[in-house]
């Protein structure tokens, strides 16, 4: 009894699994999901890129900690 529980388990997620890429992922189509993980790429590295900009002017840096509601204790000022 236990081993056909097992195996309509595996079944069912197969059968789900198939259901999935049908409805949801091909519909879509292969090249939305590109273009998406590419955007997702892109700004994520306008991001990384505009971060070592700001944080190497050390006035902002010491505006933003003293506006920041951070703990004293937890405050690094850059002299």
């Amino acid at each position: 009894m236990r081993k056909r529980k097992f195996i309509n388990r595996i079944v069912l997620v197969v059968v789900l699994i198939i259901f999935g890429l049908f409805f949801f992922i091909f519909p879509l189509g292969l090249n939305d999901l590109i273009r998406i993980n590419n955007n997702i790429v892109i700004e994520g590295n306008k991001i990384r890129k505009n971060i070592p900009d700001i944080l190497r002017d050390p006035e902002y840096v010491n505006k933003w900690l003293k506006n920041s509601k951070t703990p004293e204790n937890l405050r690094c000022y850059i002299l």
